[in-house]
């Protein structure tokens, strides 16, 4: 590396070192008051944290993720659909688009609100109060009409940043008939029990034939099907989904996020630096269009929540 390059780089470091301070104090900005102000000013709390454990500059290669996010996925407890009942309701599905910025970067047309999450959920933050830093709600958009994936960040309450995308010529989006936007209902999550996660993951891996009569009988049981054969693949929110293609290495793709300066830059490739699987919406979320059997994936930086969302076939 020559003198001139190696201060080029020293330089896009520095400018990667100071984003969070500024990132954070742009939204604080632009808020005038509310609810989430407090949880934004939280999240700067945390990042100050982060920068006086392992400094700045280059003292950032000593940065090492956090063990609650050593892993594939972003909360450690899974959640399937439940059945709708009577209860106060945190969690919502479709509705019409809430957040200003909400179009798709290759279409512009209006992203689909599939789910809306509460990210104040008490079990989420008896899991860690890390989770979801200085957002109240989580919206999981998407564009169903491009085969494109669709990222973007939640800047400010009430919008969202969408993030460019490359044009994918050679595919169609696998979905059909797709509505303006899918009606409104509550959204019910149910913690997956761990042994029923852990069967999951062993048909996932093994296949469901290798079972047990005893395990495929506990597996029909849960889902309400018969025993000889059960279909693992479900929507779900948080833990370690059964996706169509396996587990992908997704590099955050905000070119502003501290991933990309934190750490030794020969593990910055590491698994850990990655993105971290959010959620996954199947057949039996009920969307009123044509899916084609495909999944839709969300993943989630761990370190500045930018959502990545793309489909998945088998």
């Amino acid at each position: 590396m020559t003198a001139k390059s190696g201060l080029v780089e020293q330089k896009r470091r520095e400018r990667l070192a100071t984003w969070l301070d500024e990132e954070v104090e742009k939204i604080l900005a632009e808020k005038k008051g509310g609810s989430q102000e407090n949880r934004l000013a939280k999240f700067k709390e945390w990042v100050e944290e982060m920068e006086a454990r392992h400094g700045k500059g280059k003292g950032r290669s000593n940065f090492d993720v956090p063990e609650l996010w050593r892993s594939w996925y972003y909360l450690r407890q899974g959640y399937h659909l439940g059945k709708p009942r009577r209860a106060s309701h945190r969690h919502w599905q479709g509705g019409e688009m809430q957040h200003r910025g909400a179009k798709c970067y290759v279409c512009r047309r209006p992203l689909a609100l599939l789910w809306d999450i509460d990210c104040t959920d008490p079990r989420f933050r008896r899991e860690s109060p890390d989770l979801f830093k200085g957002l109240e709600r989580l919206p999981l958009y998407y564009c169903c009409r491009c085969p494109s994936p669709t990222i973007y960040r939640c800047t400010a309450p009430g919008r969202i940043t969408v993030l460019p995308v490359e044009r994918r010529t050679s595919e169609e989006s696998p979905f059909e008939d797709v509505p303006e936007f899918f009606p409104r209902h509550p959204l019910v999550l149910d913690p997956i029990p761990s042994d029923i996660e852990n069967l999951i993951q062993l048909t996932e891996w093994l296949g469901f034939d290798w079972l047990h009569q005893s395990d495929r009988r506990a597996l029909a049981k849960y889902f309400g099907e018969s025993s000889t054969w059960v279909e693992v693949r479900r929507s779900q929110f948080g833990g370690i989904p059964a996706l169509e293609q396996g587990h992908s290495e997704i590099p955050c793709p905000n070119l502003r996020c501290p991933t990309h300066s934190w750490g030794d830059p020969f593990g910055r490739h590491d698994e850990y630096f990655q993105m971290k699987e959010l959620a996954v919406i199947e057949d039996d979320a009920n969307f009123e269009m044509e899916t084609s059997c495909a999944q839709i994936i969300f993943h989630i930086c761990w370190a500045c929540q930018t959502i990545h969302a793309e489909y998945g076939i088998d």
